[in-house]
């Protein structure tokens, strides 16, 4: 499972209201970001099967040309999900989960920094975990 570092070079804290204000549109790009990580771990295996068949002595022209439509086609989604992950961020949060589109953000809890973990399908965010802590450690808010 590939996850984020969470990302502590500028932490700004958040409140919950503001969060839980934020989360449907929050919800509808990380459904996009799931949807297309999706996509890309597919190509990733087409494209696996493609560059074999290609290596094959026989490799003709248009096997090789479909090579290069599936590495362009993968850089298309890559591009998506990057772009989704540049929302989020610039909306307060922090992807930590593509798959599950778990997303954390900073705050403030008993006089220290933690982060509020919310993961897509959950109607607020009802959860933390420490800075050094990934989703499984999450206590309730």
């Amino acid at each position: 499972m590939i996850t984020a570092a969470p990302n502590t070079t500028k932490i700004q804290e958040m409140q919950i209201v503001d969060i839980n204000a934020r989360l449907p549109l929050i919800e509808s790009i990380v459904g996009d970001l799931s949807r297309h990580w999706a996509e890309i771990l597919e190509t990733r295996a087409t494209l696996e099967r493609a560059e074999a068949k290609a290596r094959e002595d026989n490799a003709t022209y248009r096997e090789q040309d479909h090579v290069e439509d599936v590495i362009d086609n993968l850089n298309r989604l890559v591009d998506r999900v990057n772009s989704y992950i540049r929302e989020v961020e610039s909306l307060g949060g922090t992807v930590q989960e593509y798959k599950r589109g778990v997303v954390t953000f900073p705050m403030r809890r008993d006089g220290r920094t933690v982060l509020a973990s919310w993961r897509r399908g959950e109607p607020c965010v009802g959860f933390f975990h420490e800075l050094h802590e990934c989703f499984s450690h999450r206590k309730s808010l």
